[in-house]
């Protein structure tokens, strides 16, 4: 992890909104300081966390939040450290070990909502979160919020009926159709309308929860 980060801070890529973005890095901890961290949670970190507090006590990676170990939270129910601040009381946590046993094992990092209180698997250590967090941000510019995906793909799932609905109504103006023709073609114009209405419906509560 620390050659990882360290071959990164030189490195700056553009944001969505035209701005630098890059990683800042705080203090890192000293092998005897994250040890009496781990001490006062009752709890053992992985690996691959302890190389991230070593390299840097929280950061700025690259516009994305990494919480210091003053910042983090620990949750005793599910076994879990929050280490990634979404911004809207969402967290991305990692499984430690500790007393209580989870469902997953220790170093998985998982998806926390605070609305609904759910948890999603996101991938199974802190480096793979990493990694996959820096390409989307390569490509985007950002990282897309778990519900921004759901939005996107419904979106997508949209444009894909519209044209759907555009050859029918080509077809049905331009083909000469008998009543069974007419019949399959209002039969498939409803049953569409009906899906998009659905996903229209659906994106509207989503942005009022939001």
């Amino acid at each position: 992890m620390k050659r990882f980060f360290e071959h990164y801070l030189s490195e700056t890529y553009h944001g969505e909104d035209s701005r630098t973005l890059k990683l800042e890095r705080n203090v890192g901890l000293s092998k005897e300081e994250i040890a009496r961290y781990e001490g006062s949670l009752g709890i053992r970190l992985p690996n691959d966390f302890h190389e991230m507090l070593q390299f840097s006590d929280g950061m700025n990676f690259f516009e994305e939040r990494i919480l210091s170990t003053s910042e983090q939270e620990f949750i005793s129910s599910g076994s879990l450290l929050t280490f990634h601040d979404w911004g809207n009381g969402d967290f991305d946590a990692i499984v430690v070990e500790s007393k209580t046993q989870s469902m997953l094992p220790s170093g998985f990092v998982v998806f926390i909502c605070h609305e609904s209180g759910c948890i999603e698997p996101v991938t199974g250590s802190l480096r793979s979160w990493f990694r996959l967090v820096l390409e989307e941000i390569k490509i985007r510019g950002t990282l897309l919020h778990p519900d921004d995906y759901h939005i996107q793909n419904s979106q997508e799932h949209r444009s894909s009926l519209a044209k759907k609905f555009s050859d029918i109504l080509h077809f049905s103006k331009y083909t000469r159709s008998t009543d069974e023709d007419n019949s399959q073609i209002l039969g498939l114009y409803a049953g569409l309308r009906e899906r998009m209405n659905e996903l229209t419906n659906s994106n509207s509560v989503k942005k009022k929860l939001r």
